[in-house]
């Protein structure tokens, strides 16, 4: 993948991150460096031919995903009214969207969203842990069936005590 967008400065330093938000690839996040990624998207069968790519550049994720295949690429911007630009690669002339970051897009069925490296998704998945900080709704139901399961035991054991010291207290 060749620099010579119209779009991309040749300075452009920051880093930016992908979050893949369906498929198997769900939760994974990646980084885009130098403003470019590759995206090459298709079923097990066609990216598991040997002929199926002959070189891939050094900025490229493979998505085993769907019936569909293809690519795009992700462009990152200078211009403010065009933050990211998906440019889908097809056989006949590319075709581009533009987006504003950290919002959501679906490619070729593979939905996604870009954001700045420093910055906090906007979409959060369930399950995942954001800041280092995990949800207790997640352990809600697990702690709560922990008690009951440990109050039946303890009621249980009780019970049966009471009952093989029935006879001892009878005799005396």
């Amino acid at each position: 993948m060749e620099n010579n967008d119209k779009f991309l400065s040749q300075d452009l330093l920051e880093s930016y991150a992908i979050r893949l938000l369906s498929g198997p690839l769900n939760g994974c996040e990646y980084e885009i460096l130098n403003g470019r990624l590759l995206v090459i998207i298709g079923n097990d069968v066609s990216l598991g031919r040997s002929d199926a790519f002959s070189e891939l550049p050094e900025n490229t994720i493979v998505v085993p995903y769907g019936e569909l295949t293809g690519s795009f690429e992700i462009i990152i911007t200078t211009d403010p009214d065009l933050v990211v630009t998906f440019r889908e690669l097809t056989a006949q002339e590319p075709e581009d969207r533009t987006l504003t970051l950290n919002q959501q897009i679906e490619v070729l069925g593979l939905k996604f969203a870009v954001k700045e490296k420093n910055e906090v998704w906007q979409y959060s998945l369930p399950g995942i842990i954001e800041n280092n900080i995990i949800s207790t709704k997640q352990h809600f139901f697990s702690s709560k069936l922990f008690k009951y399961v440990m109050l039946f035991f303890f009621l249980l054991s009780f019970s049966l005590l009471f009952i093989l010291l029935m006879p001892v207290m009878i005799r005396s």
